[in-house]
């Protein structure tokens, strides 16, 4: 599942990771940051768990809007320590972990929420009762209730 947004540590910028980076790539660090975050954006969308495995090099330059040769690309997050050798983001989990599992929570809720909103509605919409387990029952009135008990007693 899918995040809306991903953390990032303010020492981003003068991390010794981000630095080697931008040399091996020979652009500024804040060129660098912003490939990072592009490539992020683009695990936190498509790879959730942090495994870019699957993809290409070519396949994970375009996200990181690197226009350079993509090996090298890939080459260079893997130098600088942000790309396990396996293709797996280096602690992606650790870092983004919390916030994928807070981002699930909170789709799950909503979700449950819309359709408590909608079972609500339906049944208000046709004079039910909303009970606590999401069911409806129709409200009889007491004059039609009344008639069906005496049917009852008559049989």
């Amino acid at each position: 599942m899918p995040i809306d947004w991903i953390p990032a540590k303010i020492d981003l910028g003068a991390h010794p990771k981000l630095r080697k980076l931008a040399r091996d790539l020979d652009v500024p660090q804040p060129q660098a940051v912003g490939h990072l975050f592009y490539l992020w954006a683009f695990a936190a969308r498509y790879a959730p768990d942090g495994d870019l495995g699957r993809y290409t090099p070519e396949e994970l330059a375009d996200p990181a809007h690197w226009d350079g040769d993509p090996p090298a690309f890939t080459g260079a997050l893997r130098s600088a320590g942000f790309l396990d050798e396996d293709g797996r983001l280096h602690d992606w989990m650790d870092h983004s972990g919390k916030s994928i599992a807070q981002y699930e929570k909170e789709v799950e809720r909503s979700r449950s929420n819309r359709e408590k909103a909608r079972a609500t509605k339906a049944c208000k919409s046709r004079e039910h009762v909303p009970y606590a387990d999401d069911t409806c029952t129709v409200r009889v009135p007491y004059t039609l209730e009344k008639r069906r008990e005496e049917e009852r007693r008559r049989e």
